[in-house]
């Protein structure tokens, strides 16, 4: 069987209290690693190739706890949410910051969320 959503890459968005102090934090558990800063109050840390920790800002990340995000880097965004709605699986509106990315929201069947991500450059 073929698969249906080709990862590219990983995504695992956390919540914390401020991002800097985090992302120190995390650089000392995984060593210099590379950081970007994609919008305010996020950081993303690239873990090993192709993996990435999304930290971002919350005031009381405990109660953010049950809101992590999976998110998978896909080739093709448009592709991939014809096959998941092949198979009845309600997808969000695709979002894009041209030039920069594409992403839509979905949940798997016990409530936990997920999203789909495509890099447009």
């Amino acid at each position: 069987m073929t698969s249906l959503v080709v990862v590219t890459d990983v995504t695992v968005s956390i919540p914390v209290q401020g991002v800097s102090d985090a992302a120190r934090w995390y650089k000392r558990l995984f060593g210099e690693v590379h950081q970007i800063e994609p919008a305010t109050d996020i950081i993303e840390l690239e873990i090993t190739k192709g993996v990435w920790l999304q930290l971002t800002q919350e005031e009381n990340p405990q109660e953010e706890s049950n809101k992590h995000v999976l998110r998978l880097g896909v080739t093709d965004i448009e592709k991939t949410v014809t096959n998941l709605k092949a198979l009845g699986i309600q997808v969000g509106t695709i979002n894009r910051i041209e030039h920069l990315i594409a992403w839509c929201n979905f949940q798997d069947p016990y409530g936990n969320r997920l999203s789909l991500y495509q890099y447009l450059s």
